[in-house]
């Protein structure tokens, strides 16, 4: 092998598959994986058409760039909130409708006698014919792509959470999630010679599914994801220089394998980590409501807490879906901690009525947004770190995203089982993981920012401690749930709390 002659091959194979790999833990953390091919089929619409007008070789990614920024711009306009469709039907829609053309433009092309071989290198991939010029452009790119990242880092954890959220909270949703989709475009329109138009996808996911299974942390699964992804496009050429078989298909395959290698570490993993896992206890906030600068924050954001009722309506119907596991019948009486606006109070009073909800906050702007809607419920402005609401008097209280906030996390399940009944059940809920939770919080300026939800390993000791025992607990990284019972030998006197 010529190492003068394929250096600028592999290099660009590092650059392409580490730049996608940075991609993909959005992409693939945001659950649209559908990003990357429905912009890389918008490239290759592009190129076609930039075909029939008579570019060919490197000026194809002219028009190629063109198309996929301007869909790229047209995702940002057709906001979900807008259309109020779901993320991936709007892909699937652009997706579709670019695919359609891409195919009528290279028909067009038949038609016209003129070559295709330009546009079939976009589809199939051409690592083989990388140079130095273009590894220069891949690194242009790639480099303004990690500045992107340094820069927005704590936003994009955050949007990759919720972007409802995160705009709730302040931050520049929009704008910046138009940013990330236009350097979207300009990597994959560029690493389009690597694996092709039709198999981006798989160097997009692939080296995010990987890394997101065997570390935790937004950070740390950029850095794995960029390592894996330029260890797909290295190792799958050097395979496929060795055996004679096309590189593009070759990375797509060591990429996938690289999937299973990582879910086969983390299954064998998971029960060591969980086992050598040493409970910890929670370092306790300032115990005194008045000081609670949390109150003002969310007295602040209350108005428009509800702005998203796109986002509502899919709350709503993953509680309803999860409502026989959550297990609240009718006739419970039910303390909802942390009511907020009481965006899911109605759902609970529904749920357990003739029993009855008391919700409660600490913000008295929130409470107020939750008394005018008028459910049939007691509303009560309380802090659950300082007090109980009433002794012995529920059957289940329920902390929906909420847990996180409480600054003296000890004092509040002390209080909570104070509240409960022999018996009750605690059920501290969130639609997403620990990890992805308290992420989101890091990524928030002001009081929020070190509010953080404990994973399932650290739960044993603060259960213990304040008289419950745990049922079940599952963390995933679209589900937190943790049921607890009022152990009896632990009534969880609150009295007994400093």
């Amino acid at each position: 092998m010529d190492l003068m002659f394929w250096a600028p091959v592999m290099v660009g194979g590092v650059i392409a598959g580490a730049s996608s790999g940075l991609l993909g833990v959005f992409i693939v953390g945001m659950r649209i994986p559908f990003l990357g091919v429905c912009v890389a089929h918008a490239a290759l619409a592009g190129a076609v058409f930039g075909a029939l007008a008579g570019l060919q070789g490197q000026t194809l990614l002219i028009p190629a760039l063109a198309a996929a920024v301007l869909t790229a711009l047209l995702l940002g306009l057709l906001n979900p909130q807008r259309v109020h469709l779901d993320d991936n039907v709007v892909l699937g829609f652009l997706f579709s409708a670019t695919m359609g053309l891409a195919f009528v433009g290279i028909g067009l092309l038949g038609i016209l006698g003129r070559s295709d071989n330009d546009v079939r290198s976009l589809l199939w991939g051409s690592l083989n014919f990388c140079r130095w010029r273009d590894v220069a452009l891949m690194l242009t790119v790639t480099t303004v792509l990690v500045a992107f990242l340094l820069l927005f880092f704590k936003e994009l954890r955050a949007i990759m959470f919720s972007r409802e959220t995160a705009t709730a909270a302040g931050i520049p949703a929009h704008a910046v999630w138009t940013g990330f989709l236009v350097l979207t475009a300009a990597v994959l329109t560029v690493n389009f010679q690597t694996v092709g138009g039709l198999m981006i996808y798989s160097l997009i996911t692939n080296p995010a599914a990987a890394a997101f299974q065997l570390v935790k942390g937004c950070g740390r699964a950029l850095a794995l994801a960029a390592l894996l992804g330029a260890l797909s496009g290295l190792g799958g050429f050097l395979i496929a220089a060795l055996t004679d078989l096309p590189s593009g298909a070759v990375i797509v395959l060591f990429s996938s394998g690289l999937v299973l290698l990582a879910a086969g570490i983390a299954a064998v993993k998971l029960p060591f980590t969980i086992s050598r896992h040493r409970s910890l206890k929670m370092k306790p906030h300032d115990s005194h409501h008045h000081h609670d600068l949390r109150i003002g924050f969310f007295d602040n954001h209350a108005p428009r807490w509800e702005a998203d009722a796109e986002a509502n309506t899919r709350t709503l119907e993953r509680l309803t879906a999860l409502q026989s596991r959550l297990g609240l019948r009718p006739g419970m009486d039910v303390l909802e901690v942390g009511c907020g606006t009481g965006l899911v109070t109605g759902w609970l009073v529904n749920c357990v009525r003739p029993g009855r909800v008391l919700a409660m906050d600490f913000s008295p702007a929130m409470l107020a947004q939750a008394q005018v809607k008028g459910f049939a419920a007691e509303f009560r402005c309380l802090d659950i770190c300082h007090e109980t609401p009433k002794a012995d008097a529920f059957d289940v209280a329920f902390c929906f995203h909420v847990f996180p906030h409480f600054r003296d996390q000890l004092a509040a399940l002390h209080h909570l089982a104070a509240a409960l009944r022999l018996g009750g059940r605690l059920l501290v809920l969130h639609l997403a993981g620990s990890t992805q939770i308290n992420e989101f919080h890091q990524g928030i300026a002001g009081p929020v920012c070190h509010d953080r939800l404990p994973s399932c390993a650290e739960w044993p000791s603060l259960l213990s401690q304040s008289g419950f025992r745990r049922l079940s607990s599952e963390d995933a990284p679209d589900l937190f749930l943790l049921e607890a019972v009022r152990d009896s030998r632990k009534p969880g006197d609150a009295s007994s709390h400093p």
